[in-house]
């Protein structure tokens, strides 16, 4: 008989008590509906307040890649202050949202395979509140890895300009950038999944929960 694994033994919990598997997809599908959907909302006001010209029009019916251009141009010129607008309203919006159904889904998910393992188990108070605690903290760290990577640009930028072109140099400089961040952001996202465990076992907060998760992998 081959001996247990922890990969064949979450499949056989998952089989065995199919609504884990359930709770799990249903927050990040709730999430995902939600956001195509407000950012369709949001991406049809924002067409919707764009000014169509019968000058542009023109343009557009003719299909000259130069036509269609200027028209796309004078179409778009001057919006970007509203495109600012709404991502400010709408980023918030659905980090908010995935920061509370992921730490429900979490809750659940964790709950119901700590239960497993642990028959007398008993769930600690405060859990719920130190996994919002943790889904906040991995959504701060997904923005600041995404101003990372524009940081990455800017910095490859600095060593290429319009009249001394350098684009193999800049690529060279903003690979290496890249990877490091993917490396840290990846790394230390990894931790903070993992210390949802000890939240739900242990009953720790936000952060002892991160430093147990930390222990456990030295």
């Amino acid at each position: 008989m081959s001996s247990p694994t922890p990969v064949r033994d979450g499949f056989r919990a998952i089989w065995r008590q199919p609504s884990i598997f359930l709770a799990e997809i249903s927050w990040r599908w709730s999430w995902g509906g939600a956001a195509i959907l407000l950012t369709g909302l949001g991406l049809f006001e924002y067409l919707h307040t764009l000014i169509v010209t019968p000058t542009d029009l023109m343009l557009m019916r003719l299909k000259h890649p130069l036509a269609v251009s200027r028209a796309l141009a004078d179409i778009f010129h001057g919006s970007g202050p509203r495109v600012i607008r709404t991502a400010i309203v709408l980023i918030p919006a659905l980090a908010l949202l995935w920061t509370l159904l992921g730490a429900l889904g979490r809750w659940a998910t964790l709950r119901a395979l700590v239960s497993r393992v642990t028959p007398d188990w008993l769930p600690m108070p405060g859990s719920l509140r130190s996994l919002i605690g943790l889904h906040a903290l991995r959504v701060g760290l997904a923005l600041t890895g995404l101003i990372s990577f524009f940081g990455s640009v800017l910095v490859a930028s600095l060593v290429s300009s319009p009249k001394a072109p350098h684009a193999g140099l800049a690529l060279l400089l903003f690979i290496p950038l890249a990877i490091l961040v993917s490396m840290v952001w990846t790394s230390v996202n990894w931790f903070v999944s993992f210390a949802a465990i000890f939240v739900l076992r242990d009953g720790d907060d936000t952060f002892a929960s991160i430093e147990t998760a930390v222990e456990f992998f030295r």
